[in-house]
């Protein structure tokens, strides 16, 4: 994982993970899977809330519109400026000429003071891995909290990286 900070104005992460699957595979059986999708939020990531608000996927365009409430991993402090229960807003669109898929999370709070976008590529490492690259650029405009909130999100990003890789190898071993 790579974090910067650019001039104090946006946190940038890059994190990588090898999935085991062909990039042959990737988007269709984990990434465009209704199924999988649903399962790798309430399995892999716990979320206490999920749906699949707009979908759409066919030849050449995949697009989606998810809701989710993951646990709630925060410092005290910052509890006190959020609240208990966080839920996100992902907007997806697939790009099949660069094969990434490009996204914006809106939080529940705070919806004009945190930006939150990024995107995926999916690299062959081989015939049966796949590397999985998450690119995310967050922003906190709070004065005085906005680079503690930043590192905040950048630390539960990576865990979320780290989470949906482990149940990506756990989906693919049990449609085996």
């Amino acid at each position: 994982m790579k974090n910067r900070n650019d001039n104090g104005e946006t946190m940038q992460q890059e994190i990588t993970h090898i999935i085991p699957i062909s990039v042959a595979n990737f988007w269709e059986t984990c990434f465009f899977s209704s199924a999988y999708t649903k399962a790798e939020h309430l399995e892999g990531l716990s979320c206490s809330e999920f749906s699949i608000l707009e979908e759409y996927s066919g030849p050449p365009d995949h697009k989606r519109v998810l809701f989710s409430v993951p646990p709630l991993n925060v410092p005290s402090s910052i509890q006190k400026i959020v609240g208990n229960r966080i839920g996100y807003t992902e907007h997806g669109t697939f790009d099949p000429i660069k094969k990434q898929y490009h996204f914006s999370l809106t939080p529940t709070v705070l919806t004009k003071k945190i930006s939150i976008k990024g995107y995926y590529t999916a690299e062959r490492v081989d015939d049966t891995h796949t590397k999985r690259t998450c690119f995310l650029e967050t922003s906190v405009s709070i004065f005085g909290v906005g680079k503690k909130i930043e590192g905040v999100i950048a630390q539960s990003n990576a865990d979320v990286q780290k989470k949906t890789a482990e149940f990506a190898a756990l989906w693919i071993a049990r449609s085996r």
